[in-house]
């Protein structure tokens, strides 16, 4: 695997990067001039439309698996986040009776920069690393998420 996958894994590990987001958020803000879609969001609201980009398109029933909600809280969750423009629901073009839900693409496109911003961010972090440490703190992010996602 590359270093930017590497990179990439650890941006997504349960270390908290709550600090290095902000910076990213406020990069991209600055950088881009637009402001910052998720910002008018709860915590469980933003929570929610992370894991719909990481799945996108999703059903409701992957969705509220993915956020471990019940269905019908997932469907008003998807309610409110549709009225604000944040998700939109379109016709599954494999089967035009479901439903199926994204992020909108000014929604999208801005997460993805924040994504990337946070690669950038972490590289500086690994620059200042030798490749052996870069290696036990990849492997060690790799230990968090298993042991944090184990269900």
């Amino acid at each position: 695997m590359n270093r930017e996958k590497k990179l990439k894994v650890i941006s997504k590990s349960g270390v908290t990067l709550d600090d290095l987001v902000d910076v990213a958020i406020r990069n991209v803000t600055e950088r881009t001039k637009i402001a910052d879609p998720l910002e008018i969001l709860t915590g469980s609201q933003c929570y929610f439309v992370l894991k719909v980009y990481d799945l996108e398109p999703c059903s409701l029933t992957d969705i509220a698996r993915k956020a471990k909600i019940s269905k019908p809280s997932a469907s008003a969750m998807v309610n409110k986040l549709v009225n604000k423009k944040i998700l939109i629901r379109q016709e599954n073009p494999e089967c035009r009776r479901e439903v199926v839900i994204s992020t909108t693409p000014d929604t999208k496109k801005y997460i993805k920069q924040v994504d990337d911003e946070i690669i950038v961010l972490l590289d500086k972090i690994a620059g200042k690393m030798s490749p052996e440490e870069f290696e036990w703190w990849y492997k060690i992010s790799l230990k968090i998420n298993e042991i944090v996602t184990d269900d």
